[in-house]
């Protein structure tokens, strides 16, 4: 019965993920089992092998599981950036995919706002912390399409990039043409 194998197999995969997805988003740190620094074997054994390759660059590997729940990006085969969409994962704050702006930013003062419009056809808002030894935690932060004369619905964390300086963020230099509101640090809304 070849149904069973393929079944066991999910099973395999999704246990490795489920594992890993039941622990915090340490800012600056790591999500789960996985943390910044970490080799490719590491993460692997962390997570299980993983589903799907990104893309490829020279040093640079992306690699994801399950359905874009979690990702990594490696360069030189060490993690520099993982990243989650899961709703139980959650910083010690509370804080995580689902959050509500206010309370990102309620935990989170010191962060700095951007808009990111050419991300997608609705943009996205992206909220950086940065900690002690150069790395970084992103929240990327979205509103749900709605359809005209309905109440908009909130802006939520839609995903957490904990990261080290690998790559120039575009987004955050003084040049970039999109912005947050001007009363993003007391709104309900980037």
């Amino acid at each position: 019965m070849p149904w069973l194998g393929l079944a066991a197999v999910a099973t395999a995969t999704a246990t490795g993920v489920a594992r890993a997805a039941e622990s915090t988003i340490y800012p600056g740190v790591g999500i789960g089992k996985v943390k910044l620094g970490m080799t490719q074997a590491q993460v692997k054994r962390a997570l299980g092998g993983w589903r799907f390759v990104d893309e490829r660059n020279g040093g640079h590997l992306s690699v994801g599981w399950g359905f874009g729940e979690w990702s990594a990006d490696f360069v030189n085969g060490r993690v520099v950036e993982v990243a989650t969409t899961l709703q139980s994962q959650r910083t010690p704050t509370r804080i995580g995919p689902g959050s509500t702006w206010r309370a990102l930013v309620r935990a989170y003062p010191n962060g700095v706002c951007t808009a990111n419009y050419e991300s997608g056809w609705s943009g996205r808002h992206e909220y950086l912390v940065p900690h002690k030894g150069g790395t970084q935690t992103i929240y990327w932060v979205r509103r749900r399409p709605y359809r005209a004369g309905e109440t908009p619905p909130p802006f939520l964390v839609a995903e957490v990039h904990v990261r080290t300086r690998w790559a120039a963020l575009p987004e955050f230099q003084p040049s970039w043409n999109a912005h947050c509101s001007t009363d993003w640090r007391t709104a309900d809304h980037p």
